[in-house]
């Protein structure tokens, strides 16, 4: 059996709520293999341009965003309408990517959305949406809340947006396993969510983009992953055909990143491309998610596109919640772009 795992940096820590669930799935059903492809510090739509690398067929996706997403779009004015949004184009592109696969989504809050009476519009959205498709979701709120009341434990974060590793993890990934047991026994369309691949995101990879003109491919790692990347410098811009409309970049960012321009119908957009967590020697795989522009969607058109990157040189920019605007015009600046999500 294997399990495919989508979500923040809780999915990563080791020892942490996949360490319990991975024993409890292995107790139930002997070997049991775990792919992850989760990616913190970020939002969930980063996920899906490695999830489109993914080459094997999971019995069974376990999805667990809802604490990144409330902690980068929930102070939105729209921030209900945005996380729909970005639930149906993730459910979308996982509808045509694994097919017939059912998804389980784990709902976590981080400490400050402990209490259930905090407004939480990310979350809101979320319970309508699986409650709207009729899909079961582990929601880790409200069993907290059921456990524990309004007063949260010493021993449940590490931090703001962190599980204690041990009893506090084992307490998320053994029900968790319960949920995921009772899905797969189950008929087989149990969560599965039904799109049109109309509807899907296409994600365009820098391997298969075109090289302009002393436009070089490098490949980033770090020990979750390696991606190819295009490199757009202080002497080279890309001219690049897409199949539709551009409405995320994902880029490998690191200290030497500087923000990007962006050029499309005749108009130029300014986005920084820095993750704030960046250090001396780390690379954050990150996303520029552009379709929460408004001024950018405000000139979408259907049908392929065409948009020319460069490094930006205006002084206004976008800069989305977890991106911070770099000044620095050194010559070694530049941004590693891995791949583009259309529609």
């Amino acid at each position: 059996m294997q399990i495919l795992v989508v979500g923040g940096s809780n999915s990563l820590l080791k020892d942490g709520y996949i360490y319990h669930f991975a024993r409890k799935m292995t107790d139930e059903y002997g070997e049991v293999e775990i792919v992850n492809r989760s990616v913190g510090g970020t939002t969930s739509l980063t996920s899906l341009a490695l999830l489109d690398t993914l080459e094997s067929r999971p019995d069974l996706i376990i999805l667990e965003y809802s604490l990144n997403d409330t902690g980068h779009i929930n102070h939105l004015a729209d921030a209900y309408q945005k996380k729909w949004e970005m639930l149906e184009k993730l459910y979308g592109f996982m509808a045509v990517k694994f097919k017939d696969v059912p998804v389980l989504p784990l709902l976590l809050a981080s400490d400050p959305f402990y209490d259930i009476d905090v407004v939480n519009n990310v979350y809101k959205a979320e319970k309508d949406f699986y409650e709207r498709h009729g899909l079961i979701h582990q929601d880790m709120r409200v069993e907290f809340h059921e456990y524990f009341g309004g007063q949260k434990p010493s021993f449940l974060y590490s931090d703001l947006a962190h599980f204690h590793r041990g009893f506090a993890s084992a307490l998320i990934g053994r029900p968790l396993a319960q949920s995921a047991q009772r899905i797969l026994s189950m008929p087989k369309d149990t969560n599965v969510y039904q799109s049109s691949s109309d509807n899907a995101l296409a994600i365009t990879h820098a391997a298969a983009l075109p090289n302009s003109a002393g436009l070089t491919i490098e490949r980033a790692a770090n020990r979750h992953l390696q991606l190819d990347c295009i490199v757009v410098g202080h002497d080279t811009s890309a001219l690049i055909e897409l199949p539709g409309w551009p409405v995320c970049l994902y880029i490998a960012s690191d200290i030497l990143h500087t923000d990007l321009s962006l050029e499309i119908n005749g108009q130029t957009f300014e986005f920084a491309t820095i993750h704030c967590d960046c250090q001396e020697g780390k690379l954050i795989f990150t996303s520029v998610p552009l379709f929460l522009n408004e001024r950018f969607m405000a000139i979408k058109q259907p049908g392929p596109t065409r948009i020319r990157l460069s490094l930006s040189r205006g002084a206004e920019k976008w800069t989305f919640d977890c991106l911070k605007g770099e000044s620095d015009a050194s010559p070694e600046r530049r941004v590693r772009i891995a791949a583009i999500a259309t529609e």
